[in-house]
This record gives structure tokens, sequence and C-alpha cells, in this order.
């Protein structure tokens, strides 16, 4: 198992990661339902995970760190606009995995919230970042030069390592 229930609620407790917008009645209650729920706290659990990811990819990569949160865009780049990036990480930037719930219009998480939790995961759990890193260093290590194929296969590493640890969550809270 990756983290237990108890776990996962510290994590809630630590970062009071609810965002309470003006909500209407059945907002309301859908809001309820949330916060009553344990989906929250594996969220942002899983959220934490996808940036310890994101970070290690990065940094194996020797490209600047993550940004800070922007509002979500859903358009996925054209085969134009890839082909015509000048440099590396301009396609890694277009490229990079992108999340409704990591951006500024999530209504279940803030920006300033993930700090704690990737701390607490760090401290708790060393071995997320150990295995992204080294996977990530693997890939690296295999490709003589970067280049798009490269960047490719290792935001599908990403996309593979998180998706695993999204399914744990999920058994564990269904």
């Amino acid at each position: 198992m990756l983290m237990s229930k108890r776990d996962m609620e510290t994590i809630l407790v630590l970062c009071l990661l609810i965002r309470i917008p003006r909500l209407t009645y059945e907002d309301y209650t859908c809001h309820l339902l949330r916060v009553c729920n344990p989906l929250p706290c594996s969220r942002i659990g899983q959220e934490a995970i996808l940036t310890i990811g994101l970070t290690e990819l990065r940094a194996t990569l020797n490209f600047a760190p993550l940004g800070p949160w922007k509002h979500y865009n859903r358009t996925k780049p054209s085969e134009e606009e890839l082909a015509s990036t000048p440099t590396i990480e301009a396609y890694y930037d277009l490229k990079e995995f992108r999340d409704k719930k990591r951006s500024l219009d999530s209504l279940i998480l803030l920006e300033k919230n993930m700090p704690p939790a990737i701390a607490y995961f760090d401290k708790r759990f060393p071995w997320i970042r150990t295995n992204f890193r080294r996977k990530f260093v693997e890939i690296r290590r295999s490709e003589p030069m970067i280049g798009r194929k490269t960047i490719d296969r290792m935001v599908d590493e990403l996309i593979t390592m998180w998706n695993r640890v999204d399914h744990a969550a999920d058994r564990m809270f269904s």
C-alpha cells in the first residue's frame, strides 16, 4: 500500500486543501460530499506525487524548475506548434503533463498547499522521489542525445508511474 488512510488524513489536516468559493445550494451539497469523503485527501496526495515526478523529470533534463500555477489550458499543442519549437525545453513545455487540479482553476487544491504536502511525502516516503529520479536517469543514460523521442518517452513514463499511484490510491479509498 502506498500510504495509509491516516497518512492521507494527516496531509488533509496539514494542508487545508479545500477552497470554498461562493456556492449555490447544489454546489454546497457537492462540496460537502467532497469534504466528507476521503477523495480530496487522495487528490492532494496524487497531485503532490505528480509534482514530485514533474520536478524530478525537469531536474533530470536540466530544465528550469516548475513555475507558478497558471489557468488550465485544455487544448493540446498542434503538430505545427510542436514542430516549430526552437529548443528541446520549449518542446517539453508543450508536452508536459497538465492537470486541472494543479492549476489556478482547481476548486479542490491551492498552490500554496502543495509544498507542505510534498515535504510530507519527501519525509515520510522518500522512495517516491528516488523512484522517479532513478527511472528518469535510466532513460536519459540510455539515450545518447536528448531529443523529442526521449522527451516523449520520459513524459509517457511519468504518466505511467503516476497512474500506478493513482490506481493504488483509488483502490485504497474504494
